[in-house]
């Protein structure tokens, strides 16, 4: 963790948007790891930003990725399925298709979670 906080730390002091971005990813990975799921989905969000403000599309949906998989730990399904359909369509447009497969297992999981059996099978 304090490697990682430490290339943060650089990436910010260089302005280093991109490599920013990255480092904030990897310490929300750290967070997830520890099981600091509101910390990571911040940190996700930050990180999401941050490639937003630099149009790095393959960031974002990156971070959209990881994002869903927080929410859908902290029981926001709601979230979790309107994050994994953007990305789902981000991915689709890069055209990422082991990305798109994924996010879709995802999104069944959810439809099965909620007890919708019906749309998960679609």
């Amino acid at each position: 963790k304090r490697i990682f906080q430490q290339a943060y730390d650089l990436s910010r002091l260089y302005h280093d948007t991109w490599n920013e971005g990255e480092n904030i990813r990897s310490l929300a990975e750290v967070a997830y790891t520890l099981g600091e799921y509101p910390l990571a989905e911040q940190m996700i969000y930050e990180g999401i930003l941050l490639s937003e403000k630099i149009g790095d599309r393959v960031g974002i949906a990156n971070g959209l990725g990881f994002l869903g998989t927080v929410l859908f730990r902290l029981g926001k399904y709601d979230d979790c399925q309107m994050i994994n359909s953007r990305c789902i369509e981000l991915l689709h447009d890069l055209g990422n298709t082991h990305g798109v497969t994924w996010q879709l297992l995802i999104s069944a999981e959810l439809h099965r979670v909620h007890g919708r059996a019906e749309q998960a099978n679609a």
